[in-house]
């Protein structure tokens, strides 16, 4: 202890406490943690050194002090390969037996989650032996396997491998560093990032290896100068011995030297902090995931969390509302309020309802319709309602919405915001919660456009007949209202000097646009698109590049958080956490509980078409699938948000309707493929883009690629047919094609039978390809007649199931225009 201080080790002492008590301490062991552990055959855990010599005595090579483990092992396995993994094997598995209290106390520690370079299997034996707080979930990050079970599980990632993954899957050769430098490694990736915002503890390490200073170093901005103090919170490095030149670098990188063994680390650091190590406990156990909500948000409890907030958004000048400024009365009271209310509580009283009222707050894009049904939930709140709310925030996946109201206690009234951000799921599962009357109704807050989607879908019951509210445009009193509310928050910007009358007159003259087009148009004196454009110049470099990628997530209606900004933007350096806050302060990004979003959907969208025009938007959806492909592949209480992100942006209709150019999309699927090799999902979406540019061979090579990962799959196999339909077409003169044509059909069949209801895709599948089938593949007039109108049966079949669908309507039509001919002919 004499390289530090008494004063130094009280700081130290304090600092991991405050830190423990948070949950948010990294742990990060080198082979110097494993030192103390034995294997089944009482021997120690070996040093690098001691390995290399162990592997080449085992191929019968003399050993040299100057051959590094690098090597040695390289040429060990190209000599006896075998005998090199069974000897790994059982070296490196721990004995349980061996394992003392130290271990113990330093695995049982509320950290935010743990990195090693260790290949043995510590943590798991560990895991038996203490049965720590936390269940231990292992990953190895070369073969992306784990053993995850809850959302709480304290996550161990292995960066170079597990013991499972000897001898080709683990990072020991130069030839297997070199390939995790060269391609992109996702959990070192994470790493750079958790490094910039959480304090480290590096036990064990001399933290020499050469690729965790490629993804620390290396990825900071080129030519930048700046001094690294300030490169990350303060971290430590625990190891008794260490070079003055490391520990000076080191120190320039916020990392001190703690002298110390592990055992000595816990005995004098880690044991005197067992309050601030039961409290870090408390904190993780905190329900912050989708998979531990056990019931619907409700209004009340989400008031009292924004209560404790800092300040208010930015609402006025066209942020997107929150409880806080609801309750604040920073929105109007709209002049048919009490009106809807009144229903409201109407529908309530009448108990002899078959069905649960549905309610529509619809209108267009920032209209001011999430204000409105934010007010009217708050006020039935206030009379001591249990009113339930749910939004795109909530992080709650569709499947568990019936179940979650059927778990609340007393739940009367459910509130969905921007209900169709669920997909397809949601008119089933409005149907079910209105046909179990179980709540006094149901509001959905939704845009017009949006609105027959949901009631005209066939799985949305028939029987029920929602009510609409139309929020779209303020009515003279409204207006003033408007005007009252700004002058008094001192925001009315442009309009301050002109006379009430005038003032009115140019809101009124933009109330054919969105409420927050028509107040910052109004109060800014500046065209809307102007004003965006404008906010989107001022910014350069890494600032516009925050700003984008956050737009682009907040316009398919997801947040990003902070680490996942530095993932996308790829870079080390703290600048990009400072650029967030500028951001933040500026009013141009919102921040709430670490989610990032642009202050209005309006406005991201808006940034979207810019980036559009200007031929970058695949540019910023490359790194937005690129960050949700890293999150959705590591455990993480974020995980199932960016799974379903990642499957909106890899979808090969949404990027065929966003390509300007087609290799725009491919670049997008191989900055992701190493990712998501063994994804099922992955290879569909690759393959059906494929598919639709006609590449059948290509696409056959990834659709069977999907197929064999996951055999189940519906979808899969409707594509496989799909390609099947466009192989016979495009040679359509052999035998072999026309069993192919007709094995399609019978198969697609079936697929419309099990799925036909809840999605028109088996059906367009069918009638185009058959369509095409029918023109080329049949020759006899007859038989083509009576294939074109089985076809014809089918398709109206699929109209009068789809209804909105215009593609299965096109196809339906020409598809009779063909049967009529033959009727013309005759």
């Amino acid at each position: 202890m004499s390289n530090l201080t008494q004063e130094e080790i009280k700081r130290i002492k304090e600092y991991l406490g405050r830190k423990l008590s948070e949950g948010k301490l990294i742990l990060f062991t080198g082979a110097g943690f494993s030192a103390n552990a034995k294997n089944k055959e009482s021997k120690k855990l070996p040093s690098s050194n001691q390995l290399a010599k162990e592997l080449s005595e085992l191929i019968d090579l003399e050993y040299s002090e100057n051959a590094s483990l690098k090597d040695v092992f390289a040429l060990a396995i190209l000599r006896k390969k075998k005998e090199v993994s069974n000897y790994l094997k059982k070296r490196l598995t721990v004995d349980s037996q061996s394992l003392n209290d130290e271990y113990k106390t330093l695995i049982n520690q509320p950290w935010y989650k743990i990195y090693t370079v260790n290949i043995d299997n510590l943590f798991n034996v560990a895991q038996v032996k203490f049965n720590p707080e936390r269940r231990i979930c292992c990953i190895s990050s070369n073969t992306r396997t784990a053993n995850i079970e809850a959302p709480k599980d304290l996550t161990v990632t292995h960066l170079h491998g597990m013991i499972e993954d000897i001898p080709d899957k683990i990072t020991f050769s130069q030839e297997q560093y070199s390939e995790k430098i060269t391609v992109p490694d996702a959990y070192y990736s994470i790493l750079s990032s958790d490094i910039l915002q959480y304090p480290f503890v590096f036990l064990g390490s001399q933290l020499d290896e050469d690729i965790f200073w490629h993804y620390i170093y290396l990825r900071k901005r080129k030519g930048a100068i700046r001094k690294f103090r300030e490169f990350r919170p303060n971290s430590f490095i625990v190891i008794p011995k260490i070079s003055q030149v490391r520990k000076e670098l080191l120190k320039e990188y916020n990392i001190t030297w703690i002298p110390h063994t592990s055992s000595e680390f816990s005995e004098n650091f880690l044991l005197p902090l067992e309050t601030e190590t039961q409290k870090g406990f408390m904190k993780i156990k905190q329900p912050t995931d989708e998979s531990i909500i056990k019931t619907i948000p409700l209004v009340s409890n989400l008031i009292t969390l924004d209560k404790n907030k800092a300040s208010h958004t930015h609402y006025l000048l066209g942020a997107e509302p929150s409880w806080k400024d609801i309750y604040s009365n920073l929105s109007i009271e709209r002049d048919k309020e009490k009106e809807w209310i009144k229903k409201m509580n109407d529908c309530m009283k009448k108990n002899s309802e078959e069905i649960t009222p549905v309610f529509i707050f619809t209108g267009t894009a920032g209209d001011g319709k999430t204000s409105v049904a934010m007010r009217a939930a708050l006020q039935l709140a206030n009379e001591g309602r249990t009113v339930g709310w749910i939004d795109r925030d909530s992080n709650i996946s569709p499947y568990k919405i019936t179940s979650l109201v059927e778990n609340t206690e007393n739940l009367e009234m459910l509130f969905i915001d921007t209900p169709d951000s669920y997909g397809q799921e949601i008119p089933q599962i409005i149907s079910n919660l209105a046909l179990r009357k179980k709540l006094k109704f149901i509001a959905l807050v939704m845009r017009s456009s949006k609105v027959d989607h949901l009631i005209k879908s066939p799985l949305f019951d028939n029987s029920i007949q929602p009510k609409e509210f139309s929020t779209y445009k303020l009515t003279d009193n409204e207006i003033n209202k408007v005007l009252d509310l700004l002058e008094e928050q001192n925001l009315i910007g442009a309009l301050k000097q002109k006379k009430r009358s005038e003032q009115v007159n140019i809101f009124k003259e933009k109330l054919d646009r969105q409420l927050i087009v028509a107040m910052i148009e109004a109060t800014s004196g500046k065209d809307f698109i102007e004003k965006i454009c404008e906010e989107f110049e001022e910014l350069n470099g890494i600032d516009q590049q925050i700003y984008c990628l956050v737009a682009i997530a907040t316009s398919r209606n997801y947040y990003l958080l902070k680490d996942e900004v530095l993932l996308g933007i790829g870079e080390s350096d703290n600048t990009v956490i400072n650029i967030i806050d500028t951001l933040v302060r500026r009013g141009l990004l919102i921040e709430e509980n670490n989610r990032l979003k642009v202050r209005h959907r309006v406005i991201a969208q808006q940034v979207s078409e810019r980036l559009s025009s200007d031929n970058q938007l695949m540019l910023y959806y490359t790194r937005l699938a690129y960050i949700a492909a890293v999150k959705s592949i590591s455990p993480n209480p974020e995980q199932k948000r960016m799974k379903r992100l990642l499957k909106k942006i890899i979808n090969h209709e949404f990027l065929f309707k966003i390509s300007v150019d087609i290799s725009g999309a491919q670049s997008l699927y191989e900055a992701i493929e190493d990712l998501l090799k063994d994804d099922h999902h992955f290879w569909l979406q690759r393959g059906c883009f494929e598919l639709g540019r006609n590449l059948l061979h290509t696409a056959k090579n990834y659709l069977d690629q999907s197929f064999s990962l996951n055999s189940d799959d519906s979808l899969v196999v409707l594509s496989i047919e799909h390609l099947n339909f466009k192989k016979a077409i495009a040679h359509p003169n052999t035998e072999k094609s026309f069993i192919m044509a007709k094995n399609a059909y019978d198969n697609i069949i079936q697929l419309i039978n099990q799925r036909g209801k809840s999605d028109p895709y088996p059906y367009h599948v069918l009638g185009t390809q058959g369509l095409l089938w029918a023109k080329q593949g049949i020759k006899d007039n007859e038989k083509r007649k009576k294939y074109l109108e089985d076809l014809l049966i089918i398709l109206k079949e699929g109209t009068e199931t789809h209804k909105l669908s215009k593609e299965l309507k096109d196809i339906r039509d020409k598809i009779q225009s063909e049967v009529l001919h033959f009727f013309v002919r005759n």
